[in-house]
């Protein structure tokens, strides 16, 4: 028999039962794979192999490939939460499926997001990342879109960037937005800290520096003016006390030598900004700057 595995590898992760057929797999070898859990079938007529991302297999239930934010995460790149499902479907694509059910029509309690006319190459289960940032940009806010490019531009803990600053320029090109667009810095600690810089630049006309090695306190993520220090307290910070303890002493570190500190929580960031907002320019109309 055919090594099914790696036939549907070359396939582009996804194989059509004529596929398989054609390759020499008959009816009940095709069955028996199914009950040995060497294929699993995603929908009527496509099979994938058990190891396949469980969003990559959610795209293809729904009858396209990974697109956008979701694509841009199967790549490595930072995302923000709660964005849902992002799928490329054929222009000329009919009987779209639940993404957790292939016998469910697609509805929209479903949260997932559509984008049409899928005609790029590339891997059956994913577009390719030049064709995911395009659709990002026209899909996400500006704020979201430098925080992904942050990701993709980094060479941080030994890996090459996913992209060139030249391929992202000129993706941001054809944006309105261009201007902030280019405002990346793939030296950002955190797609939280992107979405931060951003929006203190876009909102409030700021531009903190980022990244700051404070002589006896350490890198703090950004410094507004001379004294004002923000820092961006991860997802993950109130689950470990050894940080939160690392932290406030670092706090009464930097008070020491002059500076005022504003902490924030990734919620605060995402979803309470306003909040944010007003605690920075209130530290700014104060002086704290100085």
């Amino acid at each position: 028999m055919v090594l099914v595995e790696s036939l549907v590898t070359l396939l582009g992760g996804l194989a059509a039962t004529h596929e398989l057929y054609a390759k020499g797999i008959r009816r009940g070898q095709l069955r028996r794979l199914l009950a040995d859990g060497r294929l699993i079938r995603v929908r009527q007529g496509w099979y994938a192999l058990p190891l396949t991302a469980a969003d990559a297999l959610a795209a293809a239930r729904v009858g396209g490939r990974l697109d956008c934010i979701s694509a841009l995460a199967s790549w490595g790149c930072w995302t923000p939460e709660r964005c849902g499902l992002h799928v490329a479907v054929d222009g000329h694509a009919i009987r779209l499926r639940h993404p957790d059910d292939h016998r469910r029509r697609l509805d929209p309690a479903a949260a997932v997001t559509v984008h049409w006319n899928d005609d790029q190459p590339g891997d059956r289960l994913v577009v390719p990342i030049e064709r995911a940032l395009r659709q990002m940009v026209q899909c996400q806010p500006v704020e979201f879109a430098v925080a992904v490019a942050d990701s993709a531009l980094s060479s941080t803990q030994g890996r090459r960037p996913l992209i060139s600053h030249s391929i992202w320029r000129a993706i941001a090109a054809t944006h309105r937005s261009a201007h902030l667009l280019l405002e990346v810095d793939p030296n950002s600690g955190s797609g939280t800290e992107s979405v931060f810089r951003i929006r203190l630049l876009m909102r409030c006309g700021l531009r903190p520096r980022a990244q700051v090695k404070i002589r006896g306190v350490g890198r703090v993520d950004f410094v507004l003016g001379r004294r004002l220090v923000i820092e961006i307290d991860s997802e993950t910070f109130h689950a470990n006390p050894a940080q939160y303890h690392a932290d406030r002493r670092r706090d009464s570190l930097l008070s020491a030598r002059g500076y005022r500190v504003l902490r924030f929580t990734y919620q605060q960031v995402m979803d309470d900004w306003p909040l944010v907002e007003s605690a920075v320019l209130g530290a700014v109309r104060r002086g704290d700057i100085r």
